[in-house]
């Protein structure tokens, strides 16, 4: 599902706007962007425009004032609007929106009054993009639950190899703040808010449901997409892989349970866990290391497949569900210690157990999720649960 923006004004509220709607799962297309060079701007936005499920339509002076929104885009998106019957959001930027309303008429387009977002001047631009971004999301997923369209949420993080480019209904692409091997404070926060907000909308229309998820990301942000539809929710989550299907819910089938070794204690005023997902490859080497840095642990347990860590230890459906609830049970036993304020989890697994993890992990306490950086480490801090 892909947003058209016409847009004529302030260019850093335009690029918060794109970057918010890619935040909450939306994908934007606007001309200055996505126009080669030798297109055919008219014959470009025709054919845009009959591939987008809606319009973002900025309304101010500047717009109105413009002789290339008024004499290609306005009259492209009324084409549109009376054939397709595509949405058209409002954002009143400086008019009233019986005003806007009233002017914009004139090039043939209807709008509402109530069903746009007027801009607070007061509001910082990252925060004006936000509201509009999660306004923009959760329209899209009422579209789709309308027309009974199953729930289905893609999440990029680094080159993308992602089923479900196309008819996803939250099409998370964070690659673009993703260029270090870890998040600083503010951009985890800024993505933690859009995650919540944008799923919340997905649950809220489409209640306890199967989701499909397309996912090509670092684990710990798979861990966090998972636990974006934790099992209270009664969601059940699908993945599919080399013609293998996962199925993430609350059923356990008969398989074998991960191998768990406990490290002696560790320091006794020391406040935190350690737990080691040892799945695809062995973790110790980079759990000491981090380690030695100075990172103290009372606790530290490592989970791995009978057979010991591989590449194609994780054989199928049942072992990944049953091995992402034990998982969580051990980080729950962890962090109810007397002793354990936090427990960390290094992982070392496919995207589709870290999911799972994530599903299951809803009752164990604050968990910090560790990224190995690049091929060769180090692990560092990258995203908190809950």
């Amino acid at each position: 599902m892909t947003t058209f923006i016409s847009y004529s004004g302030d260019r850093p509220l335009r690029l918060e706007l794109v970057r918010a709607l890619r935040d909450h799962g939306v994908t934007p297309w606007r001309d200055v962007e996505n126009l080669a060079a030798g297109d055919r701007t008219s014959e470009t936005i025709e054919a845009e425009l009959a591939e987008c499920t809606n319009v973002i339509l900025w309304v101010n002076d500047a717009v109105l004032a413009s002789a290339y929104v008024a004499n290609v885009e306005l009259p492209a998106i009324a084409r549109a609007a009376r054939d397709r019957a595509i949405r058209i959001t409002p954002v009143f930027d400086g008019l009233s929106p019986s005003g806007a309303a009233e002017r914009i008429s004139r090039f043939g387009i209807e709008i509402g009054e109530n069903n746009g977002h007027v801009v607070d001047p007061s509001l910082a631009n990252a925060d004006t993009a936000a509201a509009i971004a999660l306004a923009q999301a959760t329209g899209e997923v009422r579209v789709a639950h309308r027309t009974q369209r199953p729930p289905i949420v893609r999440l990029v993080t680094y080159d993308d190899t992602a089923a479900h480019r196309d008819d996803a209904i939250l099409n998370f692409d964070w690659r673009h703040h993703f260029v270090s091997p870890t998040l600083d404070p503010a951009s985890e926060s800024r993505l933690r808010e859009a995650l919540t907000s944008a799923t919340a909308a997905v649950k809220a229309s489409y209640g306890a449901t199967v989701i499909t998820l397309a996912v090509k990301a670092h684990l710990p942000i798979a861990v966090a997409l998972g636990h974006a539809f934790a099992e209270p929710t009664g969601c059940t989550i699908r993945m599919t892989r080399d013609d293998l299907t996962y199925i993430t819910g609350r059923a356990r089938g008969a398989t074998n349970l991960l191998r768990e070794a406990s490290h002696s204690k560790g320091p006794i005023d020391a406040r935190a866990a350690a737990m080691e997902l040892a799945v695809t490859r062995d973790t110790e080497a980079g759990v000491d290391a981090y380690i030695g840095a100075g990172n103290r642990y009372r606790e530290r347990v490592l989970l791995t497949p009978a057979d010991g860590p591989g590449r194609f230890a994780l054989d199928g459906s049942d072992a990944c569900n049953a091995w992402a609830r034990q998982t969580s049970e051990v980080a729950a036993r962890l962090a109810g210690g007397a002793a354990v304020d936090r427990v960390d989890l290094f992982l070392a697994c496919p995207v589709e157990l870290a999911v799972a993890v994530g599903w299951w992990t809803n009752a164990t306490g604050p968990l910090q999720l560790l990224n190995w950086t690049g091929k060769a480490g180090p692990y560092a801090p990258m995203w908190r649960v809950p």
